[in-house]
């Protein structure tokens, strides 16, 4: 088994991505695109061929986010995501991941993400009342809104465009203003907020643009650090478990994870 690190095997990575996720070559163009050009991708090769891989990006204040796991189907069950792992961090390196689903959640835990992140998630009906105010997308201004928002750790710039793009090949669409940005999703009919991001200086208009964005039923994902909001506006609410982390330094608390490339 033989450990290595870098893009050079790029058309294997995509290959590797589409076998595991069933995704198409465009959005695995996009994904691998950015490891391959501002992140890291590692990787274990067995009789030539890559069996397991896995991608590393910087966040602020030194976090990793890890994404894009892809193991082959016929060798998994063998603890190379693991040993692939090992070999790619640092013991003191610290790493936040979001599961693909909840019951990955023991998988990481085995490899020290023993810190589990939540969102709060609740339910509303959408009275489409913001749908006609929506500015043309300009990434630009997207990020400017992202860097004044309370969202923390930040993404860097190239990472948050691509999280972006990405949103928009999963057919996603994206309502804003100038101070504030929703992304959105359709699921068995009913809309889904994946996330909404305000400029701090305007968290206060969150109920009323929770409402305006979409119409009928919806389902929304914001911080921890809302529920007094929601509290206030009779917004009943759970607790989502999210992401996985794994760090010594911060506790879970402190984070809002949730769209990068889940």
């Amino acid at each position: 088994m033989l450990y290595k690190k870098g893009g050079s095997e790029f058309n294997n990575f995509k290959a590797l991505f589409t076998e595991c996720f069933g995704e198409g070559d465009v959005l695995a163009e996009e994904i691998l695109g950015y490891a391959r050009d501002f992140g890291e991708i590692h990787y274990l090769i067995e009789d030539g061929k890559i069996v397991t891989m896995l991608c590393l990006a910087g966040l602020e204040t030194g976090l990793k986010y890890l994404f894009a796991v892809a193991t082959s189907p016929e060798y998994r069950k063998r603890g190379l995501f693991a040993k692939n792992l090992s070999l790619s961090v640092t013991e003191n390196e610290r790493i936040v991941c979001i599961p693909e689903n909840k019951t990955l959640f023991p998988l990481y835990d085995k490899v020290g993400f023993i810190k589990h992140g939540y969102v709060l998630q609740a339910n509303i009906v959408g009275d489409g009342s913001l749908l006609q105010k929506t500015t043309d997308i300009d990434l630009d201004k997207l990020y400017e809104i992202y860097k004044n928002s309370s969202f923390f750790p930040k993404k860097p710039k190239e990472l948050f465009f691509s999280t972006i793009r990405c949103h928009l090949l999963y057919g996603g669409t994206i309502i804003n203003d100038k101070n504030f940005y929703a992304l959105i999703s359709k699921s068995s009919g009913k809309s889904i907020i994946n996330e909404l991001c305000v400029i701090t200086i305007d968290e206060q208009r969150i109920p009323e643009l929770i409402k305006g964005c979409t119409v009928g039923e919806t389902t929304i994902n914001l911080p921890i650090k809302f529920i007094s909001l929601l509290k206030e506006n009779g917004i009943k609410y759970r607790n989502r478990k999210i992401f996985a982390l794994k760090s010594e330094k911060f506790e879970n608390n402190q984070f809002y994870i949730n769209i990068l490339y889940n």
